[in-house]
């Protein structure tokens, strides 16, 4: 018996086909993943891959390094069809 430590490792090749889509791609509403707090979590890192299965599903994924505010929704309430950075 040995005493590994694993780590979790994100497969970011994994990709998942919505075949019903909830919203027509990029239609669909705006997720801003939080990114301010330096979190080890982020949209390019192990999030990715939930990400593109978000956009896959129609939503618009946005980073963002700004703390989130009302004005912040405000801002990016909108942003349809806008290029994903996932």
């Amino acid at each position: 018996m040995s005493n590994g430590i694993a780590q979790q490792v994100t497969d970011e090749n994994f990709n998942y086909l919505v075949s019903l889509p909830m919203y027509k791609i990029g239609k669909g509403p705006l997720i801003l993943f939080d990114e301010v707090h330096n979190n080890a979590s982020t949209l390019k890192g192990s999030y990715s891959t939930f990400g593109k299965l978000l956009l896959s599903d129609g939503y618009n994924v946005i980073s963002s390094k700004e703390k989130v505010s009302l004005e912040l929704l405000k801002k990016n309430k909108d942003l349809r069809n806008r290029e994903c950075n996932v």
